[in-house]
């Protein structure tokens, strides 16, 4: 089984593989509490085992970004608060050369991950917050993955002045009272762009608008387009 000496061979690849499928599985149960009761009762080996060979070293260390990423979400969506595992992966995504070849798929899993289990860790929030600023990550966020950042960040009471705020979820900077003119004026002119403003419905503009007049910011080019 894999509480057995089997799980000790499993690398990062098989170790994120498995906790994903568990993750899915998990999800997939939402509406039922079958699954969740099932792997948490404390006879059930199966889950412990797993972070335990996550926090391993050996492990942490061969972790790619995506697989972090991954790791942290699957455990999230089956509802496991692991301060161990959480720590470990969040060192791993640090590393300068992960941080910088994270998509913004894998930024959007982890900071959702976080707020959905309610263990937010600053340093880490922080250095994602950097990463979403950078003008090589705006053409790579869909409005998704937007929306779950800046989700993440206002249920975890973190405020980051340089998050950036992108399509119709611009709002959530005027909810959480962000105000930064140029990560508010890089916002518009992605939004001015004829192929993602030709996506907004009326909702969508009205919640720009809104959030560009209740942070005071007025933008010309944005609202003639």
């Amino acid at each position: 089984t894999l509480c057995g000496p089997l799980l000790a061979t499993f690398n990062a690849q098989n170790i994120a593989n498995t906790v994903w499928a568990f993750g899915q599985v998990a999800d997939l149960c939402a509406r039922r509490s079958d699954f969740r009761r099932l792997i948490m009762e404390p006879t059930n080996e199966t889950v412990p085992a797993l972070r335990r060979r996550v926090s391993d070293p050996e492990v942490l260390g061969a972790l790619e970004g995506r697989q972090a990423a991954l790791l942290l979400h699957a455990f999230s969506k089956m509802r496991v608060r692991d301060e161990v595992v959480v720590h470990g992966i969040a060192q791993r995504l640090l590393r300068r050369d992960i941080m910088q070849n994270l998509n913004g798929q894998a930024i959007a899993m982890t900071c959702w991950a976080l707020a959905k289990v309610d263990m937010p860790h600053p340093e880490l929030m922080e250095a994602l917050a950097t990463r979403v600023t950078d003008d090589r990550m705006i053409e790579q966020l869909s409005e998704q993955s937007v929306a779950n950042i800046v989700w993440a960040f206002a249920k975890l009471g973190v405020h980051n002045a340089d998050l950036m705020a992108a399509v119709d979820t611009v709002w959530g900077f005027a909810t959480l009272g962000v105000h930064n003119g140029d990560l508010m004026a890089a916002v518009a002119r992605r939004i001015s762009h004829d192929d993602v403003l030709a996506t907004f419905n009326a909702q969508n503009i009205a919640n720009t608008v809104w959030a560009f007049a209740t942070l005071g910011v007025h933008n010309g080019d944005l609202m003639a387009a």
